[in-house]
């Protein structure tokens, strides 16, 4: 995360407006090992490592530690919030993001807020309300430009002498592409001719 993100400094003097910064708040309670767990980690459930057949009853005999959690990421998306997303995917977390203002709701930071619990479940359930009648509102889809797109994989084959069996190479593939256009549905509803 410190790759483009930085921790939340507590002194305001030191926050860049500019940048932004991260925090993880993390809500243990109810969990196992509660007391042994810091909020601004993200650790790796424990779980059951060993188990064994007593009295025709399987039982865990050891279990694996806590663990913070570790996971390799591609940050090659456009702007933060992809970033952000794909760090909390990765992570099994949500995320959400604050703007923080001074007393003269000038912006002093920006801050991602990573944490494990909906908001309705500390909160309770948030009503949201709309001015206008949205009852007759309807959505007409337009299908007539509609193909498929059919991707086909390269697999291992040894008798092809590069190894790989693909529609590349194929002589009757003109274009070279590695995907099929189906457009069985644009002459079902007689929007393109047989030929």
């Amino acid at each position: 995360m410190n790759k483009f993100l930085e921790e939340l400094p507590n002194n305001e003097a030191e926050r860049n407006p500019r940048k932004w910064y991260y925090s993880i708040e993390m809500n243990y309670n109810g969990f196992i090992y509660a007391d042994k767990r810091d909020s601004h980690v993200v650790y790796e459930e424990p779980y059951a490592a060993s188990w064994e057949i007593k009295d025709d009853v399987l039982k865990a005999i050891r279990y694996e530690e806590l663990e913070e959690k570790a996971r390799l990421i591609d940050e090659e998306e456009s702007n933060i919030y992809n970033l952000t997303q794909n760090l909390a995917e990765a992570f099994g977390v949500f995320c959400r993001y604050e703007y923080l203002h001074d007393e003269n709701y000038h912006i002093i930071g920006r801050k991602v807020i990573f944490y494990n619990n909906f908001i309705y479940e500390e909160e309770g359930f948030k009503d949201l309300t709309y001015p206008y009648d949205t009852s007759e509102v309807t959505r007409e889809m337009d299908s007539s430009d509609l193909a498929t797109k059919m991707f086909v994989k390269a697999v291992e084959d040894d008798t092809i002498a590069t190894g790989m069996l693909t529609i590349i190479d194929t002589e009757a593939n003109n274009s070279g592409e590695d995907y099929l256009l189906n457009f069985d549905y644009l002459y079902k509803i007689g929007t393109i001719s047989e030929e």
